[in-house]
């Protein structure tokens, strides 16, 4: 995995990207993971975000952009990650629905 991440944090990323490229039959990728200050501010990242910790990641499906994945795809891959204790960006507002991220009592 070439994007940074908490060590603690690859393998449940790992399983779960590996899990839901069989499922959908397509290439799930992690895009983002840990991120400096200075480039989740040039990105428009939450000043508290997940990923300035390396424990929140980004996915693209496919090298499709997120907007032409169907809304059912990242519901689906959002409720799996929440069903293992983690927390989807698409219940933010607004929604982020490529976000994943270990929560909030991070």
């Amino acid at each position: 995995m070439a994007v940074q991440l908490d060590r603690r944090l690859i393998p449940y990323v790992q399983e779960f990207i590996g899990a839901a490229s069989a499922e959908l039959g397509a290439t799930v990728a992690v895009i983002s993971g840990y991120r400096t200050a200075e480039h989740n501010a040039a990105v428009g990242g939450a000043s508290r975000s997940l990923h300035l910790r390396g424990l929140a990641f980004d996915l693209r499906i496919a090298g499709l952009p997120r907007d032409q994945v169907p809304g059912w795809v990242w519901t689906a891959l959002g409720e799996a990650w929440e069903s293992i204790g983690g927390r989807w960006g698409g219940r933010f507002s607004p929604p982020d629905v490529n976000h994943f991220d270990v929560g909030l009592g991070a």
